[in-house]
């Protein structure tokens, strides 16, 4: 597994993109700030009133998986589909804004499981 430290973070800093407010909202590969937690999940619950058709809270999870551009968090929601989109989507932004911050301490890798390993015995 890769090991990310914050000295090997990006100089950028992320972008949330969203120029079709019916279309999930992007962010770009970079630093992901607090700020830019925020307004992906803004810009996320503005995709979800303004969606074509309605999207249900069990689906919205599911509906922005695959917004990010950023290879290590693509990866982590990747791995973590079905725990991720068990979770109601406030859940999974505190989940993700919590993962994020860790990775970015380089306390925990981001592709490290979210669900607790089993104990041995």
């Amino acid at each position: 597994m890769s090991d990310i430290r914050s000295s090997s973070q990006p100089s950028h800093i992320a972008l949330v993109v969203h120029p079709v407010q019916s279309r999930p909202p992007s962010m770009t590969a970079g630093r992901v700030t607090p700020r830019v937690v925020v307004d992906f999940e803004t810009r996320c619950s503005r995709y979800f009133q303004m969606a074509k058709e309605k999207i249900s809270e069990e689906q919205k999870v599911n509906h922005i998986l695959g917004s990010f551009e950023d290879h290590h968090v693509a990866d982590w929601a990747s791995t973590q589909t079905a725990v991720l989109t068990a979770m109601k989507f406030t859940d999974f932004m505190k989940n993700l804004q919590g993962t994020l911050a860790a990775a970015q301490l380089g306390t925990i890798d981001p592709l490290e499981d979210t669900e607790e390993p089993p104990q041995p015995g």
